[in-house]
């Protein structure tokens, strides 16, 4: 039977320091997604703050499509939560229209609802 060979100390040892560098370098991009920090951060600081701004950012985003559904009117709910009235405040639409007269114009107003 043949036997595997096994890669000798300095391939292992190579490889591993190609590992090294590339996950220094997967943090490094990690950690520049990040905000910008007041310090240097170590490993377990940059994936517990990304951890915190990708939950962040899922949240605002919720709130964000919540919101464009509400201007949409497709949810009768406030954007902002439950807390808030259920209500759709209607806005009156002012149409406004010039006048020409040969020294200037004047707006006239018009009210709608």
């Amino acid at each position: 039977m043949a036997r595997l060979s096994m890669p000798s100390r300095s391939e292992r040892n190579v490889r591993e320091k190609n590992r090294r560098i590339h996950m220094k370098n997967l943090l490094g991009r990690l950690a520049s997604l990040l905000p910008p920090q007041p310090s240097k951060l170590s490993v377990g600081e940059i994936l517990n703050e990304a951890t915190s701004h990708i939950q962040q950012l899922q949240r605002n985003r919720e709130r964000l499509k919540r919101k464009k559904a509400f201007l949409k009117g497709e949810d009768q709910k406030s954007f902002d939560g439950p807390s808030k009235s259920n209500k759709i405040n209607k806005l009156p639409i002012t149409n406004i229209t010039t006048l020409g007269f040969p020294f200037g114009s004047q707006l006239g107003f018009s009210s709608f609802e």
